[in-house]
């Protein structure tokens, strides 16, 4: 498993007025585009005839990766009900479980090789870079939040958008949906959930760009100036792997982040 120990901004974005111009100038036109393609959307979520079906199963890992990406907004969320940060989220990385007769296991050595693989995203300092957060899981592979006997969301009021439009997700202004039991099972929609899905999968978009347009100053600004993958940067990664010890530099959109974490 891993764990944060400690999280320090090494950098800020929020006042980039170049990424708030593209925001004020794209946006619009997005939110524009789904505004025109409610009507399918909506068509294709009644017609998937979801119900859900309380199994809890979309927030264990029986099968396929069940990662949770989180935007800064959040997890700033989920604090507001008590949790530190550093015990809910991760870095956002590779699936490194695996699973063998509907059982998951966090697995060290595909953990390890997960690390080894991503070399070329490895400072001089032996920090590796990546992109957003996720949620914790357990050592079974479930989410942290995931109350194991009730299989009911310890935070269901504030869980993150993916959560919120589960089984769906947009590609485009296009609703695609995941594997799930609750699919098909009634006749259609109900209504009343269709309009609240259609409406939290539009609302998902938006705030998914937005968080690209931001994010993408703080690549301009640092991932761009940064020494990867160099001997320097491979032995200190090395010695810190040997103490169980990894640093990761995160870039989200409101900041680049420093994260310290313990393997264990």
């Amino acid at each position: 498993m891993v764990k944060i120990l400690k999280i320090s901004e090494i950098g800020s974005v929020t006042e980039y007025v170049s990424a708030s111009l593209r925001a004020d100038n794209e946006l619009p036109k997005i939110k524009q585009r789904l505004s025109g393609n409610q009507k399918s959307m909506m068509k294709t979520v009644e017609s998937a005839g979801f119900s859900c079906l309380m199994c809890g199963k979309c927030c264990e890992r029986a099968e396929d990766d069940n990662s949770v990406y989180l935007l800064p907004e959040e997890i700033e969320s989920i604090e507001t009900l008590g949790f530190l940060r550093e015990n809910f989220i991760l870095p956002l990385l590779p699936d490194f479980y695996e699973t063998n007769d509907g059982t998951a296991v966090f697995n060290e050595s595909l953990f390890m090789d997960m690390l080894s693989s991503l070399s070329e995203q490895t400072d001089e300092e032996g920090r590796i870079h990546t992109f957003g957060w996720m949620l914790q899981r357990n050592q079974d592979g479930s989410c942290i939040f995931l109350n194991s006997e009730s299989k009911k969301c310890v935070i269901y009021a504030v869980r993150p958008a993916l959560c919120r439009t589960y089984p769906f997700f947009m590609s485009e202004t296009c609703v695609w949906k995941c594997d799930c039991e609750g699919l098909g099972s009634i006749e259609k929609t109900k209504t009343d959930l269709s309009i609240e899905l259609t409406k939290a999968l539009q609302e998902r978009a938006l705030s998914d760009y937005a968080d690209y347009i931001q994010t993408s100053a703080a690549v301009k600004e640092f991932y761009d100036k940064v020494q990867f993958n160099n001997k320097t940067g491979r032995v200190r990664f090395e010695e810190n792997l040997k103490k169980n010890l990894v640093t990761f530099v995160i870039y989200d959109s409101t900041g680049v982040y420093a994260a310290e974490c313990r393997i264990f």
